[in-house]
């Protein structure tokens, strides 16, 4: 009986051994699958973030030039009002009347 017992609690070992593998071997293959990942992701990141460093100096660029133009439109337009002619008709000196 003794025998028995102890070929039963050897089973159930080898069985919980077997178990502990088969994780083992699951969360390697995770670990395996998350370092692919951070791999991509650091490849990933290593070109887009040059991109977003250009993108943003271009968008800084722009700012700049339409607040340059805006400026520039404001004060034509100041210069066109104090050159523009008054609205009332003018005479002409040269037609008889």
């Amino acid at each position: 009986m003794e025998a028995s017992a102890l070929q039963m609690e050897h089973e159930c070992a080898v069985k919980l051994n077997q178990e502990k593998d088969f994780k083992i071997a699951e969360l390697k293959r995770e670990r395996e699958q998350m370092a692919a990942d951070h791999r991509d992701t650091n490849e990933m990141l290593s070109t887009s973030v040059p991109g977003q460093k250009q993108l943003t100096e271009l968008l800084r660029d722009k700012d700049l030039f339409v607040e340059t133009l805006k400026a520039k439109a404001t004060e034509a337009q100041r210069n066109w009002t104090r050159k523009k002619p008054s609205s009332r008709p003018e005479r002409n000196v040269f037609v008889k009347s």
